[in-house]
């Protein structure tokens, strides 16, 4: 693993603990005494995570900092019932941009871009259903209709691309229904796409 490939893994254990914990990044520093912008640099992968803030990060959150560094240990679900987290949810309720679930029509949006399109998880084709399986796996139940929304959004950031395809079914065979793939655009993929669309 090249040092980039590792900055790019401890950026996005930093974002699943912003995802447990519902936490933009104002919030996450607000939280933690780290700045916003240190947050920023290392979510960017232009800082490296150090023990100190580490350190920090788990202390708030009532675990091992170092934890973050050692990528075959999941980071633990049990950081959202943090007793300091509890306290800092309940102290600032009201500020209303610490916060990730603030407006339900953006969680699923935050929660695939800032997990699932940080992960391996675009790197291939992927319907509507597959990306709804992978959010169920992190415990986030989002409705067909809210998650193809999403995915059109990005597309429309151009943080994916998306063409039509027939549907893969469940059972991996192919249906007739054509319906949209989406895939990280800096991939060179080759599937069949209705390329009238």
């Amino acid at each position: 693993m090249t040092d980039d490939d590792y900055k790019h893994e401890i950026a996005n254990r930093i974002k699943y603990i912003m995802v447990i914990s519902g936490l933009e990044i104002i919030g996450l520093s607000k939280f933690t005494g780290i700045s916003d912008s240190h947050i920023y640099s290392i979510l960017n992968k232009r800082r490296i995570l150090t023990n100190k803030v580490a350190n920090r990060i788990g202390e708030k959150f009532n675990f091992d900092g170092k934890l973050i560094f050692n990528l075959n240990i999941e980071i633990p679900n049990s950081i959202a019932k943090s007793a300091t987290l509890k306290k800092f949810l309940e102290d600032n309720k009201l500020n209303y941009y610490y916060f990730l679930s603030n407006r339900a029509e953006r969680k699923g949006r935050l929660f695939i871009e800032n997990i699932l399109l940080g992960s391996d998880f675009f790197e291939n084709p992927k319907f509507t259903w597959e990306v709804s399986e992978e959010c169920v796996k992190y415990g986030r139940h989002f409705s067909s209709n809210e998650i193809n929304g999403h995915l059109k959004y990005l597309v429309v950031k151009k943080l994916l691309k998306s063409k039509k395809a027939k549907i893969k079914l469940r059972n991996g065979k192919e249906g007739a229904r054509m319906v949209d793939v989406f895939w990280k655009p800096n991939l060179h993929i080759s599937i069949m796409v209705d390329e009238s669309s």
